[in-house]
């Protein structure tokens, strides 16, 4: 599966972010099976995306305006086998754009680095479950290359 958003910046730095997320299912010979438009939540661009399980996880992203940038702590999770879509009732910590998000096993995503407007770049990661009410927040690099299976 692969999935893919929209963006355009125009003059003065104005980012139109769009919530039209492109999905495309691959079959076993890697010929394109199917495409399909769908829409986040929200509209917002550099979002994070991976799969985990039969989920596909959209996180973070950012839209800017004359006001300044505001970054997202949205997670919506669309589900490949029933074709339908959810947003988290759990937020992402920190809110973040320009981040990774890994799975970890079927349930579980690690989002990583990024940045946002008030802390600038963010060195933390957050160890998320879909459908949890909570997630475990890692303040530090250290943890999220030891979670993530990095070589420190």
């Amino acid at each position: 599966m692969v999935a893919g958003g929209l963006q355009e910046t125009a003059s003065g730095g104005v980012v139109f972010a769009s919530s039209a997320v492109d999905i495309i299912t691959m079959s076993d010979s890697g010929e394109i099976a199917n495409v399909s438009r769908a829409a986040l939540s929200s509209n917002r661009t550099s979002v994070a995306a991976t799969r985990a399980g039969n989920f596909v996880i959209f996180s973070g992203g950012f839209t800017r305006d004359v006001s300044g940038t505001t970054a997202y702590d949205t997670v919506d999770y669309y589900n490949v086998r029933t074709g339908t879509w959810a947003v988290s009732a759990t937020p992402m910590w920190p809110a973040r754009y320009g981040h990774v998000a890994v799975a970890v096993d079927d349930e579980t995503v690690v989002f990583a680095a990024g940045g946002n407007p008030t802390d600038g770049a963010v060195t933390g990661c957050s160890m998320f479950r879909l459908n949890a009410t909570t997630q475990v927040k890692y303040p530090d690099a250290v943890h999220c290359m030891v979670i993530c299976g990095v070589a420190v």
